[in-house]
């Protein structure tokens, strides 16, 4: 960054420090860190900024969210990011478009995505139920089936742990079958915050 644009960034940082709400002040620091790649300085400014003035903000705040949708690295960042742009602009063309595209590579509900995701690991029902068993989870002859079939769920916090591990599962992978599990993933996609957070602390 410029000598002279790091100069007009720490005014204009100090001018809303003094007066938050200031539409001007506000659009122009975003549109230099905008300029300058800053997507997530951006970002957590203009929603600061969206608190006081939510209509002047809006524009702004969608584009600097559909900018770092360019750098995120997995479908759960993507996901979580068109969400963002979807509640403060439900009809926003590109958002729509992408959430619709990303959700069709996933099955459509939580027992063909553990099925999937057992396949893909290369492992029978059998062979999934007794590496459960080996880390202390002894399971019924059936109980994998019915999870498949989506006549039962793992609900233990543990078991889901150890299931994850055993599917070798990343973390944008586990946010989504939490999210199956909680009903959010086919509907708008909420409390993703939540769900990663809980599968971190696992």
């Amino acid at each position: 960054m410029g000598n002279w644009i790091s100069q007009t960034v720490a005014l204009l940082r100090q001018a809303i420090a003094l007066n938050p709400n200031h539409v001007g002040t506000n659009q122009l620091l975003a549109d230099i860190l905008l300029a300058q790649g800053e997507m997530d300085e951006a970002v957590q400014m203009l929603e600061r900024f969206y608190e006081y003035q939510p209509a002047a903000a809006r524009p702004r705040l969608v584009q600097a969210l559909l900018a770092k949708v360019q750098v995120a690295e997995s479908d759960y960042e993507q996901l979580t990011l068109y969400q963002k742009v979807l509640e403060l602009e439900p009809a926003q063309p590109e958002a729509t478009d992408r959430v619709a595209e990303l959700t069709s590579k996933y099955p459509k509900n939580l027992g063909e995505l553990l099925r999937y995701y057992r396949c893909r690991s290369n492992l029978t029902q059998r062979q999934l139920r007794d590496r459960l068993e080996d880390v202390g989870f002894p399971l019924g002859e059936s109980t994998i089936s019915m999870w498949e079939s989506g006549r039962r769920l793992p609900s233990d916090p543990l078991l889901f742990l150890y299931l994850s591990r055993c599917l070798n599962l990343k973390q944008d992978e586990e946010a989504l079958i939490n999210a199956w599990m909680l009903g959010k993933f086919t509907r708008k996609l909420k409390g993703y915050d939540l769900l990663v957070k809980k599968t971190n602390r696992g």
